[in-house]
């Protein structure tokens, strides 16, 4: 019987630690790339003085508050965060 070392034990607990690590420096690049473009979105309306920029604002406002976008977003979101759990858990996708 071939047992598992003290040694690789640990190992295997290092391994897991650096993929919660990983996992949580994806999550915070992709909060920090979110807020950057809602940074963007909002700069854009203070930058620009004069009607033109107002109503460039009030587009990217409908667009960011339309369904569509809204959609996509949450779509984007559950795609990241299953990846992020099967980093974590070392799990692969289901082959069809």
């Amino acid at each position: 019987m071939d047992r598992e070392s003290a040694y690789e034990k640990l190992s295997a607990g290092q391994g897991a630690k650096r993929r919660v690590a990983e996992a949580e420096a994806a999550k915070a690049a992709a909060a920090a790339d979110r807020a950057a473009v809602e940074e963007t979105v909002r700069g854009e309306g203070a930058r620009g003085g004069g009607k033109g920029a107002e109503e460039d604002a009030s587009l990217v406002e409908q667009v960011v508050r339309s369904g569509m976008f809204r959609s996509l977003a949450g779509s984007v979101g559950t795609q990241l965060s299953r990846e992020i759990s099967r980093s974590l858990f070392g799990t692969a996708r289901r082959r069809r």
